[in-house]
């Protein structure tokens, strides 16, 4: 992870970087995700791409999903992301996909 982002911020001149910080969810989906070890697995790459773009010069900013989105579902965020003009014509979006959208959107308007 760490040598393919130092390429990346290289190759695209990369000055901040936008990372949603990883939550755990009292829900059946996030407990579950909690106690596969997920999260846990999350929480390293983060701090990973986190710890890297710092060494190399690169703005970090880590977002909690309660300050960028509130208690949206991923579904809501589709949804809106879509009335403002994204993802036009694409029917095959993941939710992940357009939460990361819009966190970039969120992040172009208050960081």
């Amino acid at each position: 992870i760490v040598l393919l982002l130092h390429g990346l911020i290289d190759d695209y001149s990369v000055s901040t970087i936008v990372i949603e910080e990883p939550q755990t969810w009292q829900t059946p989906k996030g407990i579950r995700a909690s106690t596969s070890g997920s999260v846990g697995k999350l929480m390293v790459a983060v701090g990973a791409i986190w710890q890297a773009a710092k060494i190399w010069g690169t703005t970090v900013w880590r977002v909690p999903v309660n300050t960028w989105k509130g208690q949206l579902k991923k579904e809501e965020t589709l949804r809106r992301l879509r009335l403002q003009g994204f993802f036009a014509g694409r029917k095959d979006i993941e939710l992940d996909e357009s939460d990361a959208l819009g966190l970039l959107v969120w992040s172009s308007m208050n960081l």
